[in-house]
């Protein structure tokens, strides 16, 4: 009655503002040039149709629809469900959209922005449930998302089907809040990601809230700068981490994430199952819930990131790796279990790192400081220790690369009810060894000093408690200074059983 064989509006048919009811249907194809409001009969089914919204169609309504797509192809177009293209400020709500077929998705966005889709069912088969390119300022809220092994939402740079991607533009400012996603058989398949911002499609400002993500190789990666990912409640991921940052000032606050070590397979070569793997610059990681078995829980390999706020609970690996500079590691709580508190092992240089103010309750090493590591500030943290490993470890990196910490400051530590000063803290020169007062963060990307140093030292003194020295026949000292080059002329002074030797 309103379109024609090809699905567009007949002339004269259809003006801005109509509703349109439509009944069981199938093979068709409707080409949206107008704002219309566009809703079915109820229990009414459109079987391998295609709504296709396109300039001149802003602002339109679908609502309560219910689309099931099990072929590929009507008149040379996909069978995705809906297609919003080149087109803005469109509302899809309270519909159900399942497509089964290789390059057909739920919902396929292209140049449409400002957009809500919100409280659908959205189901894809072979290939992503939303693509997105060149798309901004949308909603995607209150939604179950689900397909087979593929990407679910998706700002991509790839192309597949009907979805070109439009080279020099990006999204930005999407907001993903209060939806389910799950694959059903994409755990261990390297193409299922749940969220995945990719860098060449993305841009800044993306917020990613609220969901619940289970069953997929990644739950979210992000390569996108300034990007708020808060409160997501991640499980059952079967590639190496929950969440991947690799875009820049990123914050990761309030999620909740559970994840073990998996069997090897095809994509997942050593089973690691990291819960937050950061790799991007100026990154807070905070306030997060972590439960990991068999994984590193945090493994932080970006500089200058904040690691605070968080409780984490870890068995048989690292609560907290890292191996970068200008790190800042604050008011955890870290519980392991055959696991160190916090790791930093690197033969590359990785210096002004603060721990502080930790409580580490663990049957491993607390602390490890292994290999080319310096101007650390380990500092007021509360530590609890069982069995015969240092709560807090310095360690040279190999036997064969025996490079060794050095200038740092690791005093006014708490360890199984005792303070223990492995060092005084005038041992490096910063702003920042104090009780931790001034330097603190509220674990959302507050302003925190990076601290000075200074290679000038005269007059340090490193005391060392509870050692016992059972045999030996020299006491050798290599002074370096922090890029690892030999200081001579210094005079150095020991004191043993009370006398001085220099």
């Amino acid at each position: 009655q309103y379109f024609d064989s090809n699905g567009k509006i007949k002339s004269g048919t259809l003006k801005d503002g109509d509703t349109i009811k439509i009944k069981s249907i199938s093979d068709k194809i409707f080409i949206i040039d107008k704002k219309l409001n566009i809703i079915s009969d109820d229990d009414a089914s459109l079987s391998n149709c295609l709504i296709r919204l396109v300039k001149g169609s802003a602002g339109s309504v679908l609502e309560n629809l219910k689309i099931v797509n099990t072929n590929e192809k009507i008149n040379n177009y996909y069978l995705s469900g809906i297609s919003i293209i080149d087109s803005s400020e469109n509302t899809i709500k309270n519909s159900v959209i399942n497509v089964s077929v290789h390059k057909c998705f739920a919902i396929m966005m292209s140049n449409a922005s400002y957009n809500k889709i919100i409280n659908n069912t959205l189901i894809s088969g072979l290939s992503s449930t939303i693509p997105m390119t060149a798309s901004s300022y949308n909603e995607i809220r209150d939604n179950y998302l689900e397909s087979e092994y593929t990407n679910m939402i998706y700002q991509s740079a790839y192309g597949n089907g009907d979805f070109m991607p439009i080279e020099d533009e990006v999204c930005s400012g999407n907001i993903i809040a209060n939806n389910y996603l799950k694959s059903r058989n994409g755990t261990y398949n390297s193409y299922c990601y749940a969220i995945y911002l990719m860098q060449t499609a993305s841009g800044n400002g993306a917020v990613i809230a609220n969901n619940t993500i289970e069953n997929a190789f990644y739950g979210i990666i992000v390569e996108a700068p300034n990007t708020l990912i808060y409160n997501n409640t991640i499980s059952s991921i079967g590639g190496p981490a929950a969440i991947l940052a690799s875009g820049n000032s990123i914050i990761i606050s309030g999620n909740n994430i559970s994840t073990e070590h998996t069997d090897v397979h095809d994509w997942n070569d050593d089973g690691n199952v990291v819960a937050i793997q950061n790799t991007g610059k100026n990154n807070v990681i905070a306030n997060n819930t972590l439960r990991s078995v068999g994984s590193d829980s945090i493994l932080n390999t970006g500089e200058n990131a904040v690691i605070a706020n968080n409780t984490i609970y870890t068995e048989s690996a690292n609560c907290i790796n890292t191996t970068k500079s200008n790190v800042k590691i604050e008011n955890n709580t870290l519980i392991g279990v055959n696991s160190s508190g916090v790791m930093i092992f690197t033969s590359r240089l990785a210096e002004n790192i603060t721990i502080r103010n930790n409580d580490i309750d663990t049957d491993k090493s607390a602390i490890v400081l292994r290999g080319n590591v310096s101007y650390t500030l380990v500092c007021d943290n509360r530590i609890d220790v069982s069995g015969d490993s240092d709560a807090i470890a310095v360690l040279k990196y190999t036997n064969r690369n025996p490079i060794t910490p050095s200038h740092n400051a690791i005093y006014n530590n708490t360890i199984n009810g005792e303070i223990v000063n492995l060092t005084d803290p005038s041992e490096i020169e910063r702003n920042d060894t104090d009780n931790g007062t001034e330097n603190g963060t509220n674990g959302t990307g507050g302003d925190i000093d990076e601290g000075t140093y200074s290679d000038n030292k005269v007059n340090t003194t490193i005391t060392v408690e509870g050692t016992s020295i059972i045999k030996g026949n020299e006491l050798v000292v290599c002074l370096k200074d922090k890029n690892g080059n030999p200081i001579s002329g210094m005079n150095v002074t020991f004191t043993l059983l009370n006398k001085n030797y220099v």
